[in-house]
């Protein structure tokens, strides 16, 4: 009973990791910023068909934004649905928003019975 119920698990990971993959690659561009540390893992086909830029709290994530400002370079934002995994601020948001807008309704990703891979995505253009 304790095998089944590790291959049931293994089989719903790999089923919403699948998932997972399939809707950051088509809703994200080419520049992902994010906060949620385990994503690569998750999504390992995806680490080397986008550029990733990983911050660890909201320090990290203005210098970023300020560089990819610089350059005047769109990007996606991907964070947890999930306060829990969350590392940056939401006032850490407010200030990205002065800089850059949402042109569109950010997008979220729900997985059944693995609620901390579950991701919402902002496509961000500077302001």
């Amino acid at each position: 009973l304790i095998q089944f119920h590790g291959m049931q698990n293994q089989y719903i990971m790999r089923k919403n990791s699948c998932r997972l993959t399939d809707f950051l690659r088509e809703n994200t561009r080419d520049i992902i910023v994010s906060d949620v540390f385990f994503l690569p893992m998750q999504t390992p086909e995806l680490f080397r068909e986008r550029r990733w830029l990983f911050v660890k709290n909201d320090q990290e994530l203005l210098d970023v934004i300020r560089l990819l400002q610089q350059e005047k370079r769109p990007f996606a934002l991907v964070r947890s649905c999930h306060g829990n995994y969350r590392r940056v601020s939401n006032r850490a948001l407010a200030e990205l928003l002065k800089i850059y807008r949402v042109p569109e309704k950010p997008q979220a990703v729900k997985l059944n019975k693995t609620a901390f891979l579950e991701v919402e995505i902002f496509q961000l253009v500077p302001r």
